[in-house]
């Protein structure tokens, strides 16, 4: 819930304050929301990395959305890989 939330709040000033057709204002605003929820889901622990290996096996067999799948996913595993190191790099208090 909170990926969705932060990433809902991220595209707020989109809707909100851009002066433009309701057409652009939702190609942006779902753009921007997929974006940030794709980067803020496995900050929050929302994915992890079997879930990600899972999605990759799932996926890679099916033509259509396989290139797409396998750039979203390449994604999520970079931000776990830093997430992980940032955790061991991280003192105990």
């Amino acid at each position: 819930f909170v990926a969705s939330f932060v990433s809902s709040v991220v595209t707020l000033p989109i809707t909100l304050y851009l002066p433009s057709s309701y057409l652009i204002k939702l190609i942006l605003s779902s753009v921007v929301f997929i974006f940030s929820y794709l980067t803020i889901a496995p900050i929050v622990g929302a994915i992890e990395q079997n879930d990600v290996k899972n999605l990759i096996s799932i996926t890679k067999d099916i033509k259509l959305i396989s290139k797409l799948s396998k750039v979203i996913l390449s994604y999520e595993e970079y931000l776990l890989i830093v997430k992980i190191r940032q955790d061991v790099k991280k003192p105990e208090a």
